[in-house]
């Protein structure tokens, strides 16, 4: 019974490893960096104005949420 759990584990490992190990790409999450004469930080995103339909989907979403939140 142990060589075949043994043997199935191998089998369903085998061509499980390489595609776990291919599937990501190279993805970097951190946020550039820019020098400074004090040192490092990261650069913040350049702010942007929104408009009335940004503010009523805003508007909308914050509602629900706090309708969703409130006891």
């Amino acid at each position: 019974m142990k060589k075949i759990i043994i043997y199935a584990s191998l089998l369903i490992s085998v061509p499980v490893l390489p595609l776990t190990m291919t599937s990501c790409e190279d993805i970097d999450e951190v946020p550039p960096m820019k020098d400074h004469s004090t040192g490092k930080s990261y650069k913040l995103p350049d702010p942007v104005v929104m408009d009335a339909a940004d503010i009523a989907d805003y508007e909308s979403i914050k509602d629900e949420y706090d309708l969703s939140t409130s006891l």
